[in-house]
């Protein structure tokens, strides 16, 4: 499933475009690893 945000059009919508791709791409690496929410939490929390 691909999905993508609308291109952003002022920097608040910039600043939310950014936000909503890092999480993302922090699912997407929970998922490869095979984690739970709290596991990536938690080591989210020790980096």
């Amino acid at each position: 499933m691909s999905e993508t945000a609308p291109a952003p059009r002022t920097p608040l919508e910039f600043v939310r475009w950014i936000s909503w791709a890092q999480m993302k791409a922090g699912e997407d690496w929970t998922r490869e690893r095979e984690l739970t929410r709290p596991q990536s939490f938690v080591l989210g929390y020790l980096v």
